[in-house]
């Protein structure tokens, strides 16, 4: 497991300050732990494409992020949306070529425009507002496994230790956040 360091996030950013990164490029790192990335609170772009990530939760704290490129990463769950919902300034997002896009079905797009209606592009493709209203009209829900025993159709609650982790994270995004405004140098 591949875990992404202050070490390496300085190296990459020039930067020795975590808070006053703008931007971190860390495509094709082979990295599957990014949790520091929760120390970035500052960061407006990351570029995570072509890594081992599997949880989108590292990424919830970051409310400056206005773009997030995920493309080709071990993501499977597309319930992992939840962890982006509190992330106003998203604008951009790229989930292609994760498991979870083949997973949650045809109906992919509205699922992800519905969970986060702010996108102006997903997948490189620019959303519209229509869609984003059909999306938000439409009963969808990602696709379930075809088994007996599953009887129904919509996927379960989010488990009890999901639904704490999120209460306290909006508590903390509650807490006064004070912004340093540097600019970085890519990576």
């Amino acid at each position: 497991m591949a875990r992404l360091t202050e070490e390496m996030v300085i190296a990459r950013s020039k930067q020795s300050d975590l808070g006053a990164i703008k931007k971190l490029n860390c495509w094709g790192s082979e990295l599957s732990d990014v949790s520091i990335i929760r120390r970035m609170r500052g960061v407006e772009v990351l570029a995570f494409s072509v890594n081992r990530i599997s949880t989108l939760a590292d990424f919830e704290n970051c409310i400056n992020l206005q773009e997030l490129y995920l493309r080709k990463n071990n993501l499977t769950e597309i319930d992992e949306l939840m962890y982006l919902q509190n992330l106003p300034k998203l604008k951009n997002l790229w989930l292609e070529e994760n498991p979870l896009v083949d997973s949650a079905g045809p109906n992919y797009r509205q699922i992800v425009l519905r969970a986060l209606p702010n996108l102006k592009k997903l997948d490189n493709v620019d959303v519209t507002p229509e869609e984003v209203s059909e999306a938000m009209r439409a009963q969808v829900a990602p696709a379930q496994p075809k088994h007996e025993a599953y009887e129904n159709p919509s996927p379960p609650p989010p488990s009890a230790a999901v639904q704490q982790h999120h209460q306290q994270q909006q508590y903390r995004q509650q807490s006064p956040v004070v912004e340093v405004s540097v600019e970085s140098t890519r990576c």
